[in-house]
């Protein structure tokens, strides 16, 4: 199973449920299964099931760092992924075409788990024959057989198929599957409690695995190396790809290449050479990853146009009004559009959170009265901003964070989100949502915070100065600089870039997190020149928009330009696309520098989308992905240029940037 996907927690405080994380890569291993049978009966059988097709998007989407920590509702996920499966295979042979042979043996699985499409299938002997497998293979790292040599002790894991299992379990899940293994072998006794739990432990640590040096040459890491990148990203269109589907958008191509990838992930066509695997196989697989997230990406913008109107440029409160309230955090404008028709007339204001604040620059979003204004910062900060609101909460996509007792009756989760012991909106009746917002005091002269309610940590942090440090208490923001609006001056940007009036466009967007590391992008925003233009989008923003960068020197345009969402990045690459056509050059040959912020699997897609695009030099940070190897690296250091950041100097990072370096 794949690494984390960040060398630090997913959320402050709270690290996921073993149990959680456990079911989360049995589900992936599950649409595997399901995903390879999806891809055999649409290219042999001409066989497409669409609620396949949706559910294997959607139950993606729910794996994603900080969307869903409800057991309950993997459970369900596994249960339809194999009912699905069975259905599909079922009308594969109605259609007289037998099922697919399973390929052979891959770096990918341990043979006790077996190839996904035969787990899908498995019987209740089969999964035993796991159970056994698996305390057996435990029971042999407690006792392994006397030996005491290294080199010994390495060759007798490898015959029994555990190599790199004994960094990776915990001391005492050792101990328990000996006596599991005792009491198979001696008494016939079987606890499935015991089973269960053992194979989810095993589970959740592999998620969190370390490698070495030595065992990063292996081909079977090279492999995964590989496979972690192209399933992160598929992940990442998944999301994307899922928020379009709500929105009525569908691209049959983009179903079938989550298929193939999926089916990829279980057959990788049968290389076993290192180098194969990694530069040939791995990267270019997950570099058509990226081909396909552009297609959603485009998609998704088109579906957020067509629905409510292009963005445009908007001014946003940060200051509460008196009156009863509902907070949305998430990404789903669809979720915010039904809530806002169900709340109309009905004495309840909506205030966005987090990402949602591009949906002020929508028309067909701001011309509700009642969508009041935006309220609190990055989704890692939610437990403070949450505890202070006084209304109900829903919460439509990642990032969600254990709620603190003091809110748990006022928040709701919808779509793939979940939280255990959180009430859970299954489709967009929100009765619940409102009645609660209705019972509880909402804003007034008692609550009424004294300053703006955005808690951006900008630029402090372990790098501030101590002007720095000075929280710049702005009122208002302005959100809605899509692609289009940017278009429609494009002669402005292109004259200031001729005349020397704009020497260079910084794009820094992605993700926010709590590490301190992160305050280099709210440095870096700081000590950009004053004849330079910074594009931001996803809750990176929340590093720059509480400081004042005012206008390009001699021009109108202003420095700072919000272009949305994560997913908004695509209005990045259009606007970059359209300025390199108009100085008849390519991209990297712009004045123009992408420094990255990462932390999840959408960020994933999105740098897979800029790599298959050709674009070199990008900064990634606060730090390279830590399931990459030193090799994989090594790959996308040589033809793309990828660089980290360098978060300790960013005074540095920006004169490189300055010189295109």
């Amino acid at each position: 199973m794949p690494p984390s996907i960040s060398s630090t927690p997913c959320c402050p405080c709270a690290p996921v449920a073993a149990e959680v994380a456990g079911l989360q890569d049995l589900l992936m291993f599950s649409l595997k299964g399901l995903s390879s049978l999806a891809h055999y009966a649409r290219t042999t059988a001409g066989i497409k099931d669409a609620e396949v097709d949706s559910f294997v998007l959607r139950a993606c989407f729910s794996t994603l760092t900080n969307v869903n920590f409800d057991d309950a509702r993997f459970q369900g996920y596994i249960s339809q992924s194999v009912r699905l499966h069975k259905r599909l295979a079922d009308a594969v042979k109605a259609a007289g075409h037998p099922l697919p042979t399973l390929p052979p043996s891959t770096p990918w699985f341990e043979d006790s788990t077996g190839h996904p499409l035969a787990w899908n299938t498995a019987s209740a002997q089969l999964l035993s024959k796991v159970y056994a497998d698996v305390h057996r293979y435990l029971a042999f790292l407690s006792s392994p057989g006397g030996a005491t040599d290294p080199n010994e002790l390495l060759a007798t894991a490898l015959a029994v198929e555990v190599a790199g299992l004994q960094d990776l379990l915990m001391f005492s899940l050792k101990g328990l599957s000996s006596l599991a293994h005792y009491a198979r072998t001696t008494a016939g006794i079987k606890d499935a409690e015991v089973d269960s739990f053992v194979l989810r432990a095993c589970f959740s640590t592999l998620t969190n695995v370390n490698f070495d040096d030595a065992r990063a040459t292996s081909p079977s890491l090279c492999a995964c190396t590989s496979a972690w990148l192209t399933l992160y990203g598929v992940k990442g269109l998944c999301a994307y790809a899922a928020h379009a589907e709500g929105l009525g958008h569908r691209d049959d191509s983009v179903y079938a290449d989550v298929h193939r990838y999926l089916a990829f992930l279980s057959s990788p066509g049968g290389a076993t050479d290192p180098n194969e695997l990694l530069a040939t196989v791995g990267v270019a697989n997950a570099l058509a990853v990226g081909a396909t997230n552009m297609t959603v990406m485009k998609m998704l913008s088109e579906a957020h146009s067509s629905t409510f109107g292009a963005l445009t440029p908007t001014e946003v409160s940060l200051m509460p009004r008196p009156g009863k309230a509902i907070l949305v955090t998430g990404h789903d404008m669809h979720d915010l559009h039904e809530l806002l028709k169900q709340t109309e007339g009905k004495g309840v204001d909506v205030y966005t959170h987090g990402e949602m604040l591009p949906a002020h620059g929508y028309p067909g979003l701001k011309k509700f009265k009642h969508l009041a204004g935006h309220y609190g910062g990055a989704w890692y900060q939610q437990k403070m901003d949450f505890a202070g609101f006084p209304g109900a909460i829903l919460v439509t996509t990642n990032c969600v964070i254990e709620p603190m007792n003091m809110y748990r009756n006022n928040i709701f989760t919808t779509n793939e989100t979940g939280l255990a012991n959180v009430k859970h909106v299954a489709n967009t009746n929100y009765d619940e949502v409102i009645k609660r917002a209705l019972e509880l005091p909402g804003w007034n002269s008692r609550n009424m915070p004294r300053q703006p309610t955005v808690s951006s940590s900008g630029g402090r942090g372990a790098l501030s100065t101590p002007a720095a440090q000075v929280a710049v208490r702005k009122t208002h923001v302005t959100t809605g600089f899509g692609h289009q609006a940017v278009l429609g001056v494009a002669d402005q940007v292109i004259s200031a870039l001729k005349e020397g009036k704009l020497r260079h466009i910084f794009v820094v967007g992605g993700c926010d997190g709590h590490e301190p590391q992160r305050a280099y992008y709210g440095h870096l925003g700081q000590q950009l020149p004053k004849d330079t233009m910074l594009l931001t989008m996803g809750c990176a923003k929340f590093r720059l928009n509480n400081q004042e960068f005012g206008n390009v020197e001699g021009t109108g345009l202003p420095r700072l330009l919000d272009m949305g969402q994560c997913n908004d990045s695509y209005s990045a690459l259009v606007v970059a696309t359209e300025l390199a056509k108009a100085f008849n050059t390519d991209v990297n040959s712009l004045p123009l520098s992408l420094d990255i912020s990462w932390f999840e699997q959408k960020a994933v897609a999105v740098l897979l989308s800029l790599l298959h695009l050709g674009i070199k030099n990008i900064r990634l940070g606060p730090a390279l992905p830590a399931f990459l190897t030193p090799e994989a690296v090594n790959i996308l250091v040589d033809k793309f240029a990828l660089k980290p950041a360098d978060t300790s100097n960013p005074d540095q990072d920006l004169k490189k940037m300055m010189a295109k370096q």
